[in-house]
């Protein structure tokens, strides 16, 4: 089914806000149209000028949820700080993110709208290996990774893992701990790829972080 809309309103980000908290707090199946239109305090007939059907519904605030990021920003933000943080505060940033998300909401947003479920996986996936290219490009600007890597295996290996955790009937098969999971497969492509300088970096990360402190 296309999610295209047709001679539509274009919803303003707070709506989408208000609907994505809506599906936070009840979760994606269980609110109905009428539940929207309630909460937004919204005739049908006015919600559907937005929206044809739900699908288009579910699509714009899931992709509200992804949306692009101003890549120039992020490099001026990143510049003074080493690839191994940045790598590990990305860590940081997809537990926040999956700490956010219902995983029953994923899970009937694969079942229920498999169309949107592919798109924003698409798009997450477009969107981490456009980031960890420029993070392995600083690194090895700065000595910290090898250059006779190939990037775009270890890249593509890196998504793969974090896109398969974001997988909702995954989740619910982990042996260990997400944090630790992630924690670990971040650590294991630094040392797969880092100089020995990059080695000396990440130890000395790993005296002064709280995670890797408190597991000794």
């Amino acid at each position: 089914m296309s999610t295209e809309r047709k001679d539509s309103l274009p919803p303003n980000p707070q709506m989408l806000e208000q609907i994505s908290d809506l599906f936070l707090k009840y979760g994606l199946r269980s609110t109905s149209m009428d539940d929207i239109c309630r909460h937004l305090n919204m005739s049908k007939k006015t919600l559907y000028q937005y929206f044809e059907n739900k699908e288009q519904l579910v699509e714009a605030v899931f992709m509200m949820r992804h949306q692009d990021f101003d890549f120039e920003s992020i490099k001026k933000k990143i510049q003074p700080v080493s690839a191994i943080q940045i790598l590990f505060g990305t860590v940081e940033h997809f537990l926040q993110v999956q700490q956010g998300l219902l995983p029953a909401n994923m899970f009937d947003l694969k079942k229920y709208h498999p169309v949107v479920f592919d798109k924003v996986a698409r798009h997450f996936e477009s969107f981490i290996q456009k980031f960890y290219s420029m993070v392995v490009q600083k690194g090895q600007a700065e000595g910290i990774f090898r250059k006779d890597i190939d990037s775009d295996m270890q890249i593509w290996l890196l998504c793969e893992q974090f896109c398969l955790l974001r997988d909702p009937e995954k989740r619910d098969e982990l042996r260990f701990p997400l944090k630790d999971i992630v924690y670990t497969v971040t650590e294991n492509v630094i040392r797969s790829v880092a100089t020995q300088k990059g080695i000396e970096e990440l130890d000395k990360f790993k005296k002064n972080s709280p995670y890797f402190t408190s597991r000794k």
